[in-house]
């Protein structure tokens, strides 16, 4: 833990030199990392399959967080899609932690995967939103016969 809230420091410091939304990328990437770090270490102390289940839950939160940040370097369609994707990540990420918390069942993998596949849609929807007309429409049809 002391080791992780050192990296912190050091990453963070480094994240000084840049400035706008780099910086902030760059911070925000450096508590996700802290996040990995020491969550990894409280699951490894707890030995429980629910406390590394819990620490995944946190990173994926984490990684969210960054993939958001990202985002904040575009505008208009470009952004909406990126946080789609963004979101879409973490939504199959859960997913796939809920199945190990419900044992791996035949129906846990089926619920998983209908998320997934609700996700991707909803990015492959973003992706639509910059044509218009028939283009758009074709696109959106496209979009749903993949999903």
């Amino acid at each position: 833990m002391k080791a992780a809230d050192a990296r912190l420091k050091t990453d963070k410091e480094k994240c000084s030199t840049l400035s706008g939304n780099a910086e902030d990328v760059c911070k925000a990437q450096a508590e996700a990392e802290h996040t990995r770090l020491t969550e990894q270490a409280k699951a490894e102390m707890k030995g429980t399959s629910k406390a590394r289940l819990d620490a995944a839950e946190e990173v994926a939160e984490a990684n969210y967080k960054v993939a958001k940040e990202r985002c904040d370097d575009f505008s208009g369609d470009p952004k909406d899609i990126c946080l789609k994707e963004a979101k879409a990540t973490y939504e199959k990420q859960k997913a796939d932690i809920t199945v190990l918390e419900k044992g791996n069942t035949a129906d846990a993998r089926k619920d998983a995967m209908k998320t997934k596949t609700e996700a991707d849609y909803e990015v492959a929807k973003a992706k639509c939103d910059q044509f218009s007309g028939d283009t758009k429409d074709a696109c959106v049809k496209s979009a749903k016969d993949a999903h």
